[in-house]
């Protein structure tokens, strides 16, 4: 029996990599100058018969264990090296008669345990044979293929034939030779399949990565402050277009719903794939019980994380748990998208639905904080998930601070001057919410009026603070806080941002999921794990974007520039930038 076990600590799983130095002896090569005190080929013995790693899950019902309440966390795993003839079924009897006979030495684990279920830790048909895998691996090596050429067509292939071309006043093609022009006529039709090509170059989507140029559309593409960025991009393009754009609402709405969907959807379907290929996987290789059914899951309701409608469901009916949040996000991106079209032309109403909806978010999530008696105890966060955490409604609150901010942004003079007392009095109440939202975290009181606060006006009082910091920053009032979060190095890390999010959780449950021994939370150690983290994961997502992201954001650019120009061209319509 491990030590710990009062605290949690259920894996006395011993070492499955042990188990295969048994059954496959590790050779070490030793000098024979020294004189040693071990036996004679310790090293290579093996036992009379041949072993495998197995593990028995076992709920237990101890006495002697705190009860956290977080997920289901009384399963022991049993992890040995039994004999290859025992199948699964044996292995878990067995270690019934062992604990039934031993009830002095394993009282701890309690009279009424359960048997869940024994297993071989080796994939299995199920697990590399699934239509996951299949279109994971296809589709990588369609995408690797593409990135190939596309580099060494946009390195090697591509020629500039409009190098010495140039418009005349009457905007006739001009060139020294008849040839550079007849080039540049097939080319301009051949264009779209060159620009597509070259989206997926490597070399020039990194230098696009590392750039550290900031415009107004590529603030599109930082992921987070969405409420921000939406308002922000719609107002700023009517007033560049002085209001030309609202000419065809309903073209403005459902461009901007596509684009936002494409935006989200298309780097989604690689690490929906590899998570659920790795799910199944997992299932079978990983010692560890599942906590989330991500297989079962993944495989039955994938269409509720495609539609971003998978946070209606409890966590423990979600695929990709982590996903709930662009559900939350798209989800509130298409409440305001609505109201800020319907703005164009009934903006009182529009202004009385941004009200209505903002208003109603608030006081339903402090009702529910209040009916469920809401507080920052790990234990009432976790039981209260499914009803203040993934809601759209709880989220939406913070998201119209965002909108609001944003039109304001647009709206107040670049060169707006604050008087220096404001400023001050500003920051000293932006900070000082901040604080108290992260003492409220560190000091956990239960108070059903606090936990009604907490529930319905602390993520839109957040939200404000960060609203302020972008303003201040923006506007040449954020001091040695505009030149830190204006760094080179974060603008860089703020386009990994939703590549980083995505390959986050892959990456901690692949290393959790496979690793040969528990791993246990102590200062030094767990400093060190996290800072190697942050820089595999970014690494990682670095990898992720320029395969996954850039190459399909350059391609839907491109594709809205040519309709926009044609649009423009032929009909003199105006579209949107969203």
């Amino acid at each position: 029996m491990e030590p710990g076990f009062v605290w949690g600590n259920n894996y006395w799983t011993s070492s499955k990599e042990l188990c295969q130095v048994l059954r496959e002896p590790l050779i070490i090569s030793l000098s024979p100058r020294y004189e040693r005190n071990h036996h004679q080929n310790l090293s290579t013995a093996r036992p009379p018969f041949l072993v495998n790693y197995q593990v028995v899950h076992i709920k237990h019902d101890s006495k002697y264990q705190i009860e956290q309440k977080i997920y289901d966390k009384s399963i022991v795993h049993i992890g040995l090296c039994f004999p290859t003839v025992c199948d699964p079924k044996e292995t878990s009897m067995l270690v019934d008669q062992v604990l039934q006979r031993n009830k002095e030495e394993y009282f701890l684990i309690g009279a009424n345990y359960t048997i869940l279920d024994a297993k071989h830790t080796t994939a299995s048909e199920r697990a590399l044979g699934n239509v996951f895998l299949m279109l994971t691996l296809i589709g990588l090596s369609i995408i690797l293929l593409l990135v190939i050429f596309g580099t060494i067509y946009g390195k090697c292939l591509r020629k500039p034939f409009w190098n010495n071309v140039v418009l005349t006043p009457d905007k006739k093609v001009s060139d020294g030779n008849e040839m550079g022009v007849k080039a540049l006529q097939n080319t301009t039709k051949q264009s779209l399949i060159s620009e597509i090509f070259t989206s997926f170059s490597i070399s020039d989507n990194y230098q696009k990565l590392t750039s550290i140029h900031m415009t107004k559309k590529s603030l599109s593409a930082i992921h987070g402050l969405s409420g921000f960025l939406l308002a922000y991009t719609f107002f700023d393009h009517l007033k560049e277009t002085e209001g030309k754009a609202a000419k065809n609402p309903i073209r403005l709405l459902w461009k901007a719903i596509l684009l936002r969907y494409l935006r989200l959807a298309i780097p989604y379907i690689p690490a929906f794939l590899f998570t659920t290929s790795l799910a199944f996987y997992l299932r079978d290789a990983s010692t560890y019980h599942f906590i989330e059914q991500t297989d079962y899951n993944c495989e039955h309701y994938w269409w509720r994380n495609f539609l971003f409608i998978n946070n209606w469901w409890k966590m423990s009916d979600m695929c990709m748990t982590n996903s709930w949040y662009l559900s939350a996000d798209f989800q509130c991106f298409l409440i305001t998208i609505i109201l800020l079209v319907l703005s164009l032309r009934f903006p009182k109403t529009s202004i009385f639905g941004f009200v209505l909806v903002f208003l109603g978010s608030c006081i339903y999530s402090g009702y529910v904080g209040w009916t469920e008696n809401f507080s920052y105890l790990l234990d009432v966060q976790f039981n209260s998930i499914d009803t203040l955490y993934y809601p759209t409604y709880t989220r939406i609150g913070g998201y119209l601070v965002g909108v609001f901010s944003g039109w304001l942004f647009v709206k107040l003079d670049e060169d707006l001057k604050l008087n220096k007392v404001f400023v001050v009095i500003g920051w000293i109440i932006a900070l000082t919410i901040n604080l108290s939202l992260f003492l409220a975290q560190v000091f956990r009181v239960e108070n059903q009026y606090l936990g009604m606060f907490f529930a319905g006006i602390c993520r839109p009082m957040y939200c404000g603070t960060i609203m302020w910091i972008v303003f201040m920053c923006s506007r040449g009032y954020g001091g040695i806080v505009t030149k830190i979060l204006g760094s080179p190095s974060l603008v860089v890390i703020s386009r990994l941002s939703f590549a980083a999010y995505l390959v986050n959780p892959i990456l901690i449950y692949f290393v959790s999921m496979i690793s040969d021994v528990p791993f246990h939370i102590e200062l030094v150690s767990t400093t060190i794990t996290v800072v190697g983290y942050v820089y595999l994961i970014y690494r990682l997502a670095t990898v992720f974007s320029l395969l996954f992201e850039f190459p399909f954001t350059q391609i839907i650019k491109k594709v809205c520039d040519r309709m926009e120009n044609r649009s423009e061209n032929n009909n003199n319509k105006d579209s949107t930038h969203l």
